[in-house]
């Protein structure tokens, strides 16, 4: 299904990007003035209720022109995982999944492979919210390391990076637990939330690269 969904961007989001608020689309060689209908339009993908958000993790909509729906590219293309950019001198939203030739090759990141498995909002031991990120890291490297000293892992509400929670109870990290080469474990995240019901952006990429051999990104919901 997610691939169908894919399908479906590459061909129709691409005039999506181009309506603005207000209704006006450009044409390859003139506007039209068209109405957009906001009807509290919802999107689930294989039966999950899908938030919509911006880059800086405020809730967007999608809205119908004549009977077609339009959805954000870069909500729903974060949603499905995969990398958005716009082109401005082709005019062109770029999606990208890391390597086109295989459905999970955006999870390698440089010699390791994780994946985002959950997200869940507690408290800390004062109170305040916490979101906890669970990952999944496998060590394709070949040498033993730690998730500590492979990975980095950083989390964004409205925009701003959010700073690490100290937790003591209902949290595992394990990140300093080192892992022989091909072996695989789970490792959790904690951050500190602002306080704001806006989405979490996280992030995972690896250590001591800025993020150019890859990274893995999921949006959660708060709450």
């Amino acid at each position: 299904m997610k691939r169908d969904v894919r399908s479906f961007l590459s061909g129709c989001l691409v005039t999506a990007v181009a309506i603005s608020l207000t209704g006006t689309v450009a044409a390859t060689v003139a506007q039209k003035t068209l109405t957009a209908d906001y009807n509290n339009i919802k999107v689930t993908l294989d039966g999950q209720s899908v938030n919509l958000v911006d880059a800086n993790g405020a809730a967007v909509e999608p809205f119908a022109v004549s009977g077609t729906t339009y959805l954000p590219v870069r909500a729903v293309a974060n949603a499905l995982g995969l990398n958005v950019a716009w082109d401005g001198n082709t005019q062109t939203v770029v999606l990208t999944s890391g390597n086109n030739t295989s459905e999970n090759s955006s999870n390698n990141i440089g010699d390791y492979y994780v994946t985002v498995d959950s997200a869940k909002t507690t408290e800390d031991r004062d109170g305040n919210p916490v979101m906890i990120v669970t990952c999944t890291w496998t060590n394709n490297s070949d040498e033993t390391t730690s998730a500590v000293m492979s990975l980095i892992a950083r989390a964004y509400q409205n925009g701003v990076e959010l700073d690490s929670a100290y937790m003591i109870d209902d949290f595992d990290s394990n990140t300093m637990t080192n892992l022989r080469p091909g072996a695989s474990t789970q490792v959790q995240y904690a951050f500190e939330l602002d306080g704001s019901s806006s989405a979490v952006e996280f992030e995972v990429f690896e250590a001591f690269t800025a993020g150019d051999t890859g990274s893995v990104t999921k949006t959660f919901t708060v709450g």
